[in-house]
C-alpha cells in the first residue's frame, strides 16, 4: 500500500500542479485553482451540457436505446444528475458498469465483404461513458501540458489522440489484475514510438524526488519500439528488471520508408515538387533535375539485420549490381540472399553509390559516419539513415553536402528530435528530412501498441514475455 501511494503521488505531480494553460484549451467546467494532491477537479454542470450541445444526431442510438438526439433535446435537465454522477465517479474511481459495455461493429466500405481491409471498426458506446471518458481526458491533457510534462512537440496527451483512449484501457486492465488479488508494484508503459514520450529526465527527476529510486519497485518496461537505446539498460540490467520491446512488427514498414526515402533524394523528388508549385517547371531542358538510378549501382549497408535485409529485398528488384554489408561480424546467413559481401567500413564507402544505415546505437555505432567516413565517400554517392540520429554527426553530414563531398542525402532520425527548424541541415535541397517516421503505418502501430501490451501483461504475470530483451 505504500508503494502505490508513492506511485500515485507521482503522477499526481504530473498532473496535478498548477500552471498557465493556454487559452480556450481548458474545459470550463474544470477549475484551476489551487488544491491538495489527489483531490479531484470540480465539474461543473456547464461543462456537462457543453458535451451534451454539440452531440450528433446522425448518429445511431446506443446500446442503452437512447439515441443522441435525445440526449441533446433533454441536455437541460440530464446536466445535474450527470455532473453528480460524473464527480462521484471521479471521487471513487467507480464507473456504471453499463458505462463499460462497448460493442464493436464492422462498417464495410466499397467492394466485396470479403476483401482484405474492407471494413473499418465503430465502437458503440454509451453517450454518458463517452462525455465522462472525455471529460478525463481533458482534464489530463490539461493538466500533462501546463506541468510541462511535454513539449509542445509532444502530441501523446493532445485532446483528440486515439492513443489516451488505448491507454486509459490499459489502465483499466492493469487495476482488473488488482482486483483479482494479483499482486502488481508498479508498471511504467513506454509508448516511446506511437506518441511521443514524457523526457527520460523528467520522469527519472520526479521518481527520484517520491522515493521510488530507493525501493526495489519497478518491475517491468515494455518499450513500444525495436531500439533501446533510450533505456538506461545497465541499472535496469543491475535492478531485475524485465524489459519488453517490438522487434519484427516494424521491420517491413521502416524497410519501406527507406526505399522511400532513398529515392526521394537520389531522384530529387522533393525538389521537383517545388519547382512545380513555383512555376519553376518550364520548357524541356536535358539536363533539368537529373539525379541517380539504382540500376547496376552498389549498395551499402550498415548493419544487414532484420531491417538492413528487408531494405536489400526491396532494392534487389531495382537491378542492383552489389550489396556491400558491415556490422560487427560477419552474417553470413543473412548475406546469402543477395550474395552481400561483408567489407570494412572504410571499404563500404569508397566503393558504395547508396549507403544505407540500419544499425543499432551502440558505443561502437555513434558519431560512426563522420568527417572521415564523408571524405570516403564517392561525389555522386547518396547517404541514408532511419537507424537513430547519433550514428551520424551532423555538422560534418551538412559540411559533406555543401561542400560536394556527396551528391545527397535522406534522414528519417536526427539529433536532437524534433530537429530546430532553424537547424543548418533543413536549408539544403539535396537532404530530405523525414520527422522519424519508419514504422508509421496504421496497421504497423496497432500491431506494435498490441505487442508492447501483451509484453507487459505477461511481466506482471510472471510470465514470458513475447519479445523480451535478454540483458
Amino acid at each position: 500500500m505504500f508503494k502505490a501511494e508513492i506511485l500515485n503521488a507521482f503522477f499526481a505531480s504530473i498532473f496535478n500542479s498548477r500552471t498557465s494553460y493556454p487559452q480556450g484549451v481548458q474545459p470550463s467546467g474544470l477549475e484551476d485553482k489551487d488544491r491538495e494532491q489527489n483531490n479531484p477537479p470540480i465539474i461543473q454542470e456547464e461543462v456537462v451540457n457543453d458535451f451534451l450541445m454539440p452531440l450528433d444526431t446522425q448518429k445511431s442510438m446506443g446500446l442503452d436505446g437512447i439515441h443522441p438526439r435525445v440526449h441533446r433535446e433533454l441536455a437541460g435537465e440530464l446536466t445535474k444528475p450527470l455532473s453528480i454522477i460524473y464527480q462521484q465517479s471521479w471521487s471513487t474511481g467507480e464507473v456504471p458498469d453499463d458505462w463499460r459495455v462497448a460493442n464493436v461493429t464492422p462498417i464495410y466500405k466499397k467492394g466485396q465483404k470479403e476483401d482484405l481491409g474492407n471494413c473499418r471498426p465503430v465502437r458503440l458506446t454509451l453517450v454518458p461513458g463517452k462525455i465522462m471518458e472525455r471529460i478525463i481526458l481533458s482534464e489530463l491533457s490539461r493538466q500533462v501540458q501546463g506541468s510541462q510534462g511535454i513539449r509542445a512537440s509532444q502530441h501523446g496527451f493532445m485532446k483528440g489522440r486515439f492513443c489516451l483512449t488505448n491507454l486509459i484501457s490499459f489502465y483499466d486492465h492493469v487495476t482488473h489484475l488488482l482486483d483479482a488479488g494479483k499482486a502488481v508494484d508498479v508498471v511504467y508503459l513506454d509508448f516511446g514510438m506511437a506518441f511521443d514520450t514524457i523526457p527520460h529526465s523528467v520522469l527519472l527527476e520526479k521518481l527520484g524526488n517520491h522515493g521510488i529510486d530507493k525501493w526495489p519497485s519497478l518491475k517491468v518496461i515494455s518499450t513500444m519500439s525495436v531500439g533501446f537505446d533510450h533505456l538506461a539498460l545497465d541499472e535496469i540490467k543491475k535492478r531485475g528488471i524485465r524489459v519488453g520491446y517490438t522487434p519484427d512488427v516494424l521491420t517491413d514498414a521502416t524497410a519501406e520508408l527507406s526505399v522511400a526515402l532513398l529515392l526521394a533524394a537520389c531522384r530529387r523528388l522533393p525538389e521537383a515538387v517545388e519547382q512545380v508549385k513555383n512555376g519553376g517547371w518550364t520548357t524541356w531542358k536535358p539536363l533539368w533535375m537529373c539525379g541517380y538510378g539504382l540500376s547496376d549501382s552498389t549498395v551499402g549497408i550498415i548493419g544487414l539485420g532484420r531491417i538492413g535485409q528487408a531494405v536489400a529485398r526491396r532494392l534487389k528488384p531495382f537491378g542492383v549490381k552489389k550489396f556491400l554489408y558491415s556490422g560487427s561480424h560477419p552474417k553470413p546467413e543473412n548475406a546469402a540472399e543477395f550474395e552481400a559481401e561483408f567489407v570494412p567500413l572504410t571499404r563500404l564507402a569508397e566503393e558504395s553509390d547508396f549507403v544505407v544505415v540500419t544499425c543499432a546505437l551502440t558505443p561502437a555505432t555513434q558519431g560512426m559516419c563522420n568527417k572521415g567516413f564523408f571524405a570516403r565517400m564517392k561525389k555522386t554517392s547518396v547517404f541514408i539513415n532511419t537507424s537513430r540520429g547519433a550514428v551520424v554527426n551532423q555538422e560534418d553530414l551538412y559540411d559533406a553536402l555543401t561542400q560536394g563531398q556527396i551528391a545527397a542525402a535522406g534522414l528519417d532520425v536526427t539529433t536532437p528530435e524534433p530537429l530546430p527548424t532553424d537547424h543548418p541541415l533543413l536549408s539544403l535541397k539535396n537532404c530530405v528530412i523525414l520527422p522519424h517516421v519508419g514504422s508509421a503505418t496504421y496497421a504497423t502501430r496497432s500491431t506494435m501498441a498490441v505487442l508492447a501490451a501483451n509484453n507487459l501483461l505477461a511481466g506482471l504475470r510472471g510470465e514470458p514475455m513475447p519479445h523480451e530483451l535478454q540483458l
